[in-house]
């Protein structure tokens, strides 16, 4: 079982804390991107108990990969739960994933197969812009800021937020998150609209994102033999055969 919510991340913030004072080196869907200096406006989704994220390893590169895709930890609880990754001493790492609806977000050019198209300057294509159901994936310091301003306004899906990149590399790449401004210049609690809340019906399923894979399969995956089917392997997660972080 994944943890959720804000309390859970403040119990992580201070794990990760503690891990780093005592040495521990540490598919159709739209995912929300900015580059340095871009601004969007956003309408989170999720709040409170409801904020999704995980506890996830680094798998090693497969196949062409030059890095390897990150993939849920099976003791998510530290409860002793059997976890290839962790038997194989691999670090932890959090990670959070936030729905939102992505004020005019960019509508991507795509293929006959579904693939975003790019240009001559190997960016996507766009074609338009619309209000969209997005995902942004962050890590700790983002789950933490959001924690407060979740506090501060009484729900993250309280009103928008405009969200501010400064910074072009990971090592100094800062996000700026502050109530949106309305058009009498005043920031305060509206509710969602009707187009809002169709959107909201698209959201997809978080869980996806933060189920983990069989035992045996993170155990393949990290080229180690996998034991004889009902003889004697763990418990397998239900319906988590499919890793969501495959993406192309």
């Amino acid at each position: 079982m994944s943890p959720k919510g804000f309390e859970g991340v403040r119990e992580a913030a201070n794990d990760i804390e503690s891990r780093r004072s005592s040495g521990f080196a540490g598919g159709a869907d739209l995912w929300f991107k900015l580059q340095s200096g871009e601004s969007a406006t956003v309408r989170f989704l999720e709040q409170g108990e409801e904020f999704t994220w995980c506890w996830m390893h680094e798998m090693p590169p497969r196949g062409k990969q030059r890095w390897g895709d990150d993939s849920p930890c099976l003791d998510q609880d530290k409860s002793g739960q059997p976890c290839p990754g962790c038997e194989a001493g691999l670090d932890k790492k959090f990670k959070a994933f936030i729905p939102l609806i992505w004020r005019e977000g960019p509508i991507f050019k795509k293929n006959a197969e579904g693939r975003i198209e790019k240009g001559a300057d190997n960016r996507p294509i766009v074609e338009g812009k619309a209000d969209q159901i997005a995902i942004w994936e962050r890590g700790i310091q983002t789950a933490q800021e959001l924690d407060g301003k979740d506090a501060t306004y009484k729900g993250l899906r309280s009103r928008d937020f405009t969200i501010s990149r400064r910074g072009a590399t990971m090592n100094d790449t800062v996000y700026i998150i502050e109530p949106a401004v309305g058009d009498d210049g005043e920031t305060k609690a509206t509710p969602m609209s009707k187009a809002d809340e169709d959107l909201v019906a698209e959201k997809p399923d978080m869980s996806q994102f933060v189920t983990p894979v069989a035992y045996d399969t993170m155990k393949g995956w990290l080229g180690q033999p996998t034991a004889p089917q009902n003889q004697g392997s763990p418990d397998q997660v239900p319906g988590a055969d499919v890793n969501p972080f495959l993406r192309s």
